[in-house]
């Protein structure tokens, strides 16, 4: 934990002398002076190269200073706190679908693509300019902004047809009457959420939606087969 903060600020000593910035004590004042006397003798770049080195040193000790006087959980803290980003409240949340909605009508047909909403609703974006907005924070918008019209069509279709297996057998199984509510948990869950895009949230419905269909299937089955 502690090699990670150092090499960042090695390479930032390198970087601060490289611009000719940073503190320089009294012993590396007269060492420059004398660089500067041994450039105007013809010293060259070698001259250069011990000026640069006495700024290097002196950042140098100056960090390793500060390592001994501040923690390392704070150093990490302090340049982890820059990623941070802020939490999503419900109006950040509305003022998304509302600047999402312009975006499915411009590609209402076949959406911006799976994977897309990101770079595409930066077009559409009004709200927390600081934040990078990666899911809409509902299923429903974000499927239709990213399959279009067609594809979430078919999705539907898709999700229509294992309820209607599902009704089916909710009066046989109590089994399923339970992955009904679950099903509804879920469907409630991802308008306000980006439910179904972490993939063992999707994996879980699957599970769910196959195993409450399996009973009307085999009765189905049986009954055509005799």
């Amino acid at each position: 934990m502690v090699g990670t903060p150092f090499f960042f600020l090695q390479n930032l000593t390198y970087t601060t002398a490289g611009a000719g910035l940073g503190s320089v004590s009294p012993g590396q004042s007269n060492s420059a002076a004398n660089s500067e006397r041994g450039r105007a003798n013809g010293g060259g770049d070698g001259v250069l190269d011990g000026r640069t080195e006495a700024v290097v040193v002196g950042v140098r000790g100056r960090l390793a200073v500060a390592f001994v006087v501040l923690p390392t959980d704070e150093w990490i803290g302090r340049y982890a706190s820059i990623a941070q980003t802020e939490d999503i409240s419900g109006d950040t949340r509305a003022q998304i679908w509302r600047d999402t909605v312009p975006m499915i009508r411009e590609h209402l047909i076949t959406g911006v693509g799976m994977g897309g909403y990101e770079t595409a609703f930066l077009r559409f974006k009004n709200v927390a300019p600081t934040n990078t907005v990666d899911y809409a924070h509902n299923d429903y918008l974000q499927y239709l902004a990213e399959l279009g019209l067609v594809g979430f069509a078919l999705a539907l279709a898709v999700l229509g047809r294992c309820l209607y297996w599902m009704a089916r057998g909710l009066e046989r199984s109590r089994l399923v009457a339970g992955a009904c509510g679950a099903v509804a948990a879920m469907g409630a869950h991802s308008l306000v959420d980006f439910n179904l895009y972490i993939p063992a949230s999707a994996l879980v419905l699957a599970w769910i939606l196959g195993m409450a269909t399996a009973p009307a299937l085999t009765e189905g089955q049986r009954a055509t087969s005799e």
